[in-house]
């Protein structure tokens, strides 16, 4: 399973439906699942980043399928960003070693 880090901006859609927004991630969460991947946690933020999500999927494609999910409810804009475990990283430092 990989995992995916999702910062999101509220637009002014999101600000004015703000009272929605749990239900929708608890909907978009759903959806993942049922597609074998899973949403890790969907947090409020304060500072820059309004909100924070957290999600684990099967492949790039389901990753992808719910990140836009969320861009298509015009509460969020975001950067996805793939994260990797640090086994994920000491395995492709040992394939580094190999490139010297």
């Amino acid at each position: 399973m990989e995992t995916y880090i999702i910062h999101s901006e509220m637009t002014e859609k999101g600000l004015s439906e703000i009272a929605n927004i749990p239900l929708v991630a608890e909907e978009i969460g759903q959806k993942l699942k049922e597609q074998g991947g899973e949403l890790k946690g969907f947090y409020k933020t304060m500072g820059v980043i309004d909100y924070v999500a957290i999600i684990e999927a099967p492949n790039d494609k389901i990753a992808l399928a719910a990140v836009m999910a969320f861009a298509l409810t015009g509460y969020f804009n975001g950067t996805t960003l793939k994260a990797f475990t640090m086994k994920q990283m000491k395995d492709s430092l040992e394939i580094t070693k190999k490139f010297k």
